[in-house]
């Protein structure tokens, strides 16, 4: 139950924080936004983070997993910034949802073991919010779906990492948006153009940082606690906040697809509960 809990309170705040990067990729070069959003995770836990750093707060192993999460973070946030700026949401996050998938793939190929109840839940959920959250008409040819599976497979992998290891976890983050804020310009071509990023962007992505950290402490309490592969899957269903969000605020109407992919989102996400 602990995975479920804070795999659904991960999803919430990523849910939230995916609202507000889509307004600052907007009105911000594409690697401008992905270092401005590296960046300020990275002064958020800059203080703290270094503290613990300085007290042997990683590993060699764990160390090298923050970096090369990094790399992941780096490249699937430019992937997905641009993909923000052709494409529309409502499409992109449920693609960017099947990190969850990705990462629980790679936890149970690590040795996580899962009942079939469990997994039966999590294959239920994942398809569940994939049907709720693409609208009629989208298809995978939509503007920036490619790209979000792109960004789905880096950020499977980094949540991966983050939830596998056991060291503390605002000096892994610190280490892993550093170097993902040095990889993002060291790779930039044209450069950054980082004076072209409005006061509203910047503003946007101060939420998504503080947003994003708070979501990855919460699922990080799940996967490291209890299991990745139920909190990793669970946690990616941000796009399900975006669907509900249009749905209260703008009386959408759900067709018969996404009603049936919430009906199997629920299904799924009961059974995990009652099995896990």
């Amino acid at each position: 139950m602990q995975s479920v809990a804070l795999g659904a309170a991960a999803a919430l705040l990523w849910g939230v924080a995916t609202l507000a990067l889509r307004s600052g990729a907007r009105e911000a070069p594409a690697n401008a936004f992905t270092f401005w959003f590296v960046g300020y995770n990275t002064l958020l836990l800059l203080v703290p983070g270094a503290v613990l750093l300085a007290q042997g707060g990683l590993s060699s192993t764990a160390a090298a997993a923050a970096v090369a999460a990094g790399c992941g973070q780096a490249a699937g946030t430019l992937i997905y910034g641009r993909a923000l700026a052709v494409g529309d949401i409502v499409v992109l996050a449920p693609l960017v949802s099947l990190e969850g998938a990705i990462a629980a793939l790679l936890g149970v190929l690590g040795g996580e073991a899962i009942t079939g109840p469990v997994g039966v839940g999590l294959a239920l959920a994942v398809a569940g919010a994939l049907g709720l959250g693409i609208p009629p008409g989208s298809s995978w040819r939509s503007p920036g779906a490619g790209l979000a599976v792109l960004t789905a497979t880096c950020y499977g992998i980094v949540l991966w990492l983050v939830g596998s290891q056991d060291n503390d976890l605002t000096s892994m983050m610190l280490v892993l948006n550093g170097s993902a804020a040095i990889l993002t310009w060291a790779a930039s071509r044209p450069p950054l153009r980082l004076r072209r990023t409005s006061r509203r962007a910047h503003l946007a992505l101060v939420l998504a940082a503080v947003l994003n950290l708070a979501g990855y402490y919460a699922y990080a309490g799940g996967a490291r606690g209890d299991s990745l592969a139920v909190t990793a899957v669970l946690g990616a269903q941000f796009s399900v906040v975006a669907v509900i969000g249009g749905y209260v605020v703008h009386d959408e109407r759900l067709s018969p697809r996404q009603l049936a992919g919430l009906a199997g989102l629920v299904a799924g996400i009961s059974l995990v509960a009652a099995t896990a």
